[in-house]
């Protein structure tokens, strides 16, 4: 069997089970104990399982990279009042980078009104929304791109070529998206080349601003990004509790509910 066929075998049975020993999947697949362990290394590395003593189990309060197509349906109506909510902050004239996912792609949603902007963006759905407006509308619009690697699973680009991008550039509000945040690890990404890519936009930016849904708070990936303390504002739906609202205003994090 192909040793990617067998992992993704293994992700299923361990969502199945819920946990699962490395003798059952040792017999499963009728390869050696070091090949599982191995493959549960890398699972692991991936973020996608947790191992444990003598075999692994589900992450049930982590969450996995999803194709944006999974969640362009999902909590649309929130979407929308935090994406209006951050046009608010865009004044005409600005350089704003729309990092990437579906909030940020709402946001390019409510750009109509808004004259001379330079946006930059990592993700090609919001590359092809802006592309339509400009040949719609005649927008005045500079967009830029900074290229490199695509992720194929989260529609990103990444990599070195897209870090040099920011180095030498000032953005003045740049909104990231990812997909987990808490209090101790801050933001959390499950690619490494995601996470320092938003670094790099973190150091080239004079204003950041999370725009996020509910869902996102109090959860964990496999990397951690931090830099709760740098952000400016988190933009999020009134669907987040006073409880978690509290807590992190608490640690000195501006949140606004809309």
């Amino acid at each position: 069997m192909i040793p990617e066929n067998r992992r993704n075998q293994i992700i299923e049975l361990v969502k199945a089970k819920n946990s699962i020993s490395i003798p059952e999947l040792k017999e499963q697949f009728n390869v050696s104990e070091i090949t599982i362990r191995r493959d549960l290394e890398i699972l692991e590395k991936r973020g996608l399982i947790d191992k444990t003593y003598g075999g692994a189990a589900k992450r049930s309060d982590q969450i996995s990279e999803i194709h944006y197509l999974k969640q362009i349906t999902k909590m649309q109506k929130e979407k929308r009042h935090i994406a209006a909510e951050c046009a608010k902050r865009i004044k005409d004239g600005s350089t704003i980078l729309l990092q990437g996912g579906t909030t940020c792609l709402e946001i390019a949603k409510n750009l109509s009104s808004k004259r001379n902007l330079k946006i930059i963006t990592c993700f090609p759905p919001i590359l092809d929304y802006l592309w339509i407006e400009t040949i719609n509308r005649n927008t005045n619009f500079e967009i830029y791109c900074p290229g490199g690697k695509l992720q194929v699973v989260s529609n990103l680009f990444t990599g070195n070529y897209t870090q040099d991008f920011f180095r030498d550039i000032t953005i003045n509000i740049s909104f990231i998206g990812v997909i987990a945040l808490n209090i101790d690890d801050g933001f959390m990404t499950t690619n490494e080349e995601e996470a320092q890519v938003i670094k790099a936009i973190f150091n080239a930016s004079e204003k950041v601003i999370a725009p996020m849904d509910h869902s996102k708070f109090c959860k964990s990936a496999f990397i951690k990004i931090g830099l709760l303390n740098k952000v400016d504002e988190i933009i999020t739906d009134n669907g987040l509790n006073d409880e978690i609202y509290t807590k992190f205003s608490k640690s000195d994090v501006r949140i606004t509910r809309v």
